[in-house]
C-alpha cells in the first residue's frame, strides 16, 4: 500500500504500484489519475523497442479518489485474484491468472510532454496477507 498525491502540473498524468515485476518487459500495474479515474493493467513485452501494455480493468472514474488531498491505495494479490483498494474503499475483485511473483514498485508518468504533473509517494508498505480473501470475494 501506497499514498500517493499530485503536487504540481496540470495533472495529465497517472501514478501508482507495479507488481509482480520478473524483468522490464512483464509486470502489473494499478495506477490512479488526477481526475479520479483508475486502470489496471499489463505489460506484456515490447515490440519494435515499444513497451506494449494490455488493460485489465480499463480507466475508471471512483468517487473514491480524491487527488487533491492524496489517495492512499492498495492492491492485495492472492492466487489469481487482485482485491483493489482507494482510501481503505474496496473498488474492485480482478481475476487475472497472468499475475506471478515479483517485484513490487511504484511507477509515475505523464500524458502531456509539454506541461506533465509532479507525483509525491508516501507510507509504502509490503507485507503479506494473513486471511485468506477468496471469502470476501
Amino acid at each position: 500500500m501506497v499514498t500517493v498525491d499530485i503536487v504540481s502540473g496540470n495533472g495529465s498524468g497517472n501514478a501508482g504500484v507495479i507488481f509482480g515485476k520478473n524483468d522490464d518487459r512483464q509486470f502489473h500495474t494499478f495506477r490512479v489519475t488526477a481526475d479520479h479515474s483508475y486502470v489496471v493493467d499489463r505489460a506484456v513485452g515490447l515490440v519494435d523497442g515499444e513497451l506494449q501494455w494490455e488493460q485489465i480493468l480499463p480507466y475508471h472514474y471512483s468517487d473514491a479518489l480524491h487527488a487533491e488531498r492524496g489517495d492512499h491505495i492498495e492492491v492485495i494479490c492472492e492466487n489469481a485474484n487482485l482485491w483493489i483498494f482507494v482510501n481503505n474503499r474496496l473498488i474492485e475483485v480482478v481475476e487475472d491468472t497472468a499475475v506471478e511473483s515479483g517485484e513490487l514498485g511504484l511507477i509515475a508518468g505523464n500524458f502531456d510532454d509539454e506541461e506533465g504533473a509532479l507525483w509525491y509517494f508516501d507510507n509504502f508498505e509490503v507485507y503479506v496477507p494473513t486471511e485468506n480473501l477468496e471469502k470476501e470475494k
